[in-house]
C-alpha cells in the first residue's frame, strides 16, 4: 500500500513499517476487507509504536492503542520488542511466572514425576524461543537468574544442598550422567547464534559466504560461543567456530547446512559442559 515501507506476515500475525497515516490506512483496509474471507482484525491485539514517539493514547481513525517504545507489552510473534529496560522487565516477569509454577512441583507426591516435569516441560525449554530471538547481551542477566532459581528448585525437590560439582553434573545431558537441566547461559549464546546464522545465510545465499567484518553482532556471539568450548573439542566435534573467526568469513557449503538445527546448538552445549 502507498507509504508502507515494509511489511511481513507470519501466519495470522503481521507487522508493518511506515508513517502513521499509512499504517492507519493498512488497518482500515484490513478491517474492511478481511470479513469478506471470514476473517476479522483483532484490534485489541494491535498497537502503533515508534522509537521516536513518546505520545500514548488511541488512534482516532482506527481505535488502535498508541504505546510508548519503552512499554514492556510490545510483542512481535511472542517476543518482547523495545528498549533494553522494557525487555529486561519482560524477562524478569517471565522468570517470576515460571518460578510460581516450579513451586507447585513441590506439592507433587512423586519427586521423580516433579523432576521429569521440570526437565521436559517447565525448564529451559520454556525460554528457548526467547533465547533464539534476543541477543545474549539482553538475555545474560535473565539467564543467570534462571539458572540460580532452577538450582534452588532442584535442591527443594531433592531435599539437599547441591555442591558446585553436583550442580555441574545435574546440567549434563542424561546420557552423560546428568539430569538434563541445560545451563541457560550457554543455551542463550548458542541458540541466538543458530538463529542469527540462518538469517544471514538466507541473506547472503547468492554470495556464497557470510563476511564477518560486515556483521559485528555475529562476530561477537561467535566469540562468546567459542569461549564456552574446551579447545580439545574444536577439531573433533564438527565445530567450525574457530575456523570461521580465523578466516573472518563463513562459507555457505552443503556440509554446514545443519548449523541452524536445534541438534547442532544443543550439541555445542553438551560439548561445553
Amino acid at each position: 500500500m502507498p507509504g508502507v515501507v515494509d511489511g511481513v506476515w507470519y501466519l495470522d500475525d503481521g507487522i508493518f513499517v511506515g508513517p502513521r497515516s499509512a499504517l492507519e490506512e493498512v488497518v482500515i483496509y484490513l478491517r474492511d476487507t478481511l470479513p469478506t474471507v471470514h476473517l476479522h482484525l483483532n484490534i485489541k491485539k494491535c498497537a502503533l509504536w515508534s522509537p521516536s514517539c513518546h505520545v500514548v493514547g488511541t488512534s482516532d481513525r482506527t481505535g488502535i492503542p498508541i504505546v510508548s517504545y519503552s512499554h514492556s507489552d510490545i510483542m512481535v510473534l511472542g517476543c518482547p520488542f523495545g528498549t533494553s529496560e522494557a525487555i529486561q522487565k519482560f524477562l524478569r516477569e517471565k522468570i517470576e511466572s515460571l518460578e510460581t509454577m516450579w513451586l507447585h512441583l513441590g506439592s507433587l507426591r512423586d519427586n521423580q514425576v516433579a523432576l521429569t516435569l521440570l526437565r521436559v516441560s517447565l525448564g529451559v525449554c520454556r525460554v528457548n524461543y526467547l533465547m533464539r530471538c534476543l541477543p545474549p547481551t539482553l538475555t545474560k542477566p535473565a539467564a543467570a537468574a534462571f539458572n540460580a532459581r532452577m538450582k534452588v528448585i532442584l535442591e527443594l525437590l531433592l531435599e539437599t544442598v547441591l555442591t558446585i560439582p553436583q550442580w555441574a553434573q545435574a546440567q549434563l545431558p542424561i546420557p552423560m550422567g546428568g539430569l538434563g537441566l541445560a545451563p541457560s547461559q550457554q543455551q542463550a549464546v548458542f541458540a541466538y547464534m543458530s538463529s542469527l546464522l540462518v538469517h544471514l545465510r538466507d541473506k547472503h545465499l547468492e554470495e556464497g559466504e557470510i563476511p564477518l567484518e560486515d556483521h559485528d553482532d555475529l562476530y561477537d556471539v561467535l566469540y562468546q560461543g567459542l569461549s564456552f568450548l574446551p579447545q580439545g573439542s574444536l577439531g573433533t566435534h564438527v565445530i567450525p567456530l574457530d575456523q570461521w573467526l580465523r578466516v573472518k568469513r563463513i562459507e555457505l557449503t552443503d556440509e554446514q547446512s545443519n548449523w541452524v538445527q536445534q541438534k547442532w546448538w544443543m550439541n555445542l552445549i553438551h560439548v561445553a559442559n
